[in-house]
């Protein structure tokens, strides 16, 4: 497959005729590769089902939408029966239809893609469950080599032949290794027929999405082998613990290695860390949509305890986090610092994500950084304050992990910035990225003598970011140049040419100035927090 591939340059060859005013599909497939778009936009153009399919060697997207195809009775079979063909050599299929989409469309996919659609080389299936045709269609694609398998069921599945499917999943796909399930409100039908599915296969990974924690840890129990899991649970917190004392004991998860939750009460979360102590864990990733009542420095504790072989963190709190000892005056919401870490001294990627104030200063930082020798990347999000009691971490912060961390590579820190100390300069030749976000200026900080210090630091900085004057916070010294533009003029980089890219940057869509500061474009190779059910299908 060619690295670039111009759509206008298959437009050329049109017989057989295929109208692309009747068929909206998707043919491609995305990062990585290039994916063609065929919509209404482009209504007067042809292709040929051919020039289409030479574009899906190995993965195929196909996606209808109600608005197009309720326009046109006139359906165009030859497309499916054109993917029919090409069976062979796909390995990755995604379908995603939408409810208003006629029935008679369902049944000429089940004619056409369904008992025709057998590829002996189909490995990834992601499918949204919609009807109860697409049970029957997904049931027929299922062989051997199907190893990951994405369904999302509506909330509920009224007359869904679920047990059916799920025992031919067990039955048709035994090496099945991945598994994601997404519905709201399973039926106890559901639950039991997913538990036994779920044990015969021996399943690594699991993603799971259920309403109550009692479904999820049902599953969990019938799992000890599982290698990575990614849960979301819709529960409070009395439900989690009567669900814990009767199904989840403790220890368990000895092979657990990888761990995301997303949950709306972060008391689970922490409870969740403190029961399974899985000691292989290397992957943390908890999403908290209601902080206000957890504290953030007993959970650490939990993590820094449970976890000594852990080497990504990601914390997301989108709320805030209440605490008495550190008061915010504007958002009455601040947060301590992580200093429960203290066990995870193999940590390479923290990222952590705070809705409101963070009240961590230069002291907490050198705790952070001094427990951190391997960090490579390390975000810290959040409004910095601007009480003179509590001062947020400065610009001596830099200093600081350019002492302690040797192999930084990427900081992001919001910071209250200050005039550098440029008498006691520390350089760190590993540091790459530096995002500023939208930390405070202090009044009288020149933008200019603060990116000679960052370039003294870190000779080797590819890129710089920093917030645009219209995005600092109140109460904050606006520089009169944003810091990544000064640092890339005093790179010899030409004024007008500066200027120009600032402006370009503003009238998009960008939240930051941004300047490649070295002036060459340097690919990021950083590793990636992300697991293989974060990234887009296949």
């Amino acid at each position: 497959m060619h690295d670039a591939l111009a759509l206008d340059d298959i437009l050329h060859a049109i017989v057989p005729y295929l109208n692309l005013k009747d068929v909206l599909a998707f043919a491609g497939v995305c990062k990585g590769w290039y994916t063609v778009a065929i919509s209404q936009t482009m209504q007067e153009k042809v292709v040929t089902v051919d020039q289409l399919l030479r574009l899906i060697p190995s993965h195929l997207i196909l996606q209808h939408k109600p608005l197009t195809l309720a326009k046109n009775g006139s359906y165009h079979p030859e497309i499916f029966e054109r993917m029919c063909l090409m069976a062979p050599r796909i390995r990755n299929l995604l379908l995603r239809f939408w409810p208003a989409i006629e029935y008679r469309v369902f049944d000429l996919l089940a004619t056409h893609v369904g008992s025709a659609f057998r590829s002996p080389g189909l490995e990834r299936i992601d499918w949204r469950i919609l009807a109860q045709s697409h049970v029957r269609m997904l049931i027929e694609l299922l062989s051997p080599s199907v190893h990951t398998i994405k369904v999302l069921f509506p909330n509920t599945e009224p007359n869904f032949p679920v047990a059916e499917l799920l025992d031919s999943i067990r039955t048709r796909s035994p090496n099945i290794r991945t598994l994601a399930v997404s519905i709201l409100y399973p039926s106890h039908l559901f639950m039991d027929a997913f538990v036994s599915c779920a044990r015969s296969l021996n399943l690594r990974r699991a993603v799971l999405q259920f309403n109550m924690a009692s479904n999820l840890l049902l599953v969990l129990a019938s799992l000890p082998n599982l290698q990575e899991l990614d849960c979301e649970v819709h529960a409070d917190l009395a439900i989690f613990e009567q669900a814990q004392s009767s199904h989840l004991p403790p220890h368990s998860f000895p092979a657990l290695r990888r761990l995301r939750v997303n949950g709306y009460h972060s008391a689970w979360v922490s409870i969740l860390a403190s029961v399974a102590r899985p000691s292989l864990l290397e992957y943390l990733r908890v999403n908290m949509n209601d902080g206000l009542e957890w504290t953030p420095s007993a959970a650490f504790a939990l993590i820094g305890i449970s976890t000594p072989q852990l080497k990504t963190l990601v914390l997301r709190c989108k709320i805030g986090v209440r605490n008495t000892d550190r008061h915010d005056v504007d958002h009455g919401l601040v947060c301590s610092p992580p200093v429960g870490l203290l066990q995870c001294t193999l940590l390479e990627y923290v990222h952590i994500v705070y809705q409101y104030a963070l009240a961590w200063t230069d002291a907490d930082m050198s705790k952070i950084a001094a427990i951190l020798p391997c960090i490579r990347i390390l975000r810290l999000n959040g409004y910095p304050t601007f009480s003179a009691q509590e001062p947020n971490c400065t610009t001596k912060s830099l200093g600081i992990f350019a002492k302690h961390c040797p192999r930084l590579v990427e900081l992001e820190l919001f910071m209250c910035v200050t005039p550098p100390d440029t008498s006691a300069v520390v350089e760190q030749t590993e540091m790459r990225y530096l995002d500023f976000g939208k930390s405070a200026f202090q009044p009288g900080v020149d933008p200019f003598s603060l990116a000679h210090y960052i370039l003294e630091t870190f000779p080797r900085l590819v890129e710089l970011r920093s917030a645009e004057p219209d995005d600092y916070p109140s109460g904050s010294a606006q520089p009169h140049i944003p810091l990544a533009l000064a640092t890339a003029r005093l790179q010899s980089a030409h004024w007008d040419d500066v200027r120009g890219h600032y402006k370009q940057l503003r009238g998009g869509q960008q939240e930051h100035a941004i300047w490649d500061i070295s002036g060459r474009a340097e690919v990021k190779s950083l590793p990636d927090d992300r697991t293989e059910f974060d990234t887009p299908f296949p």
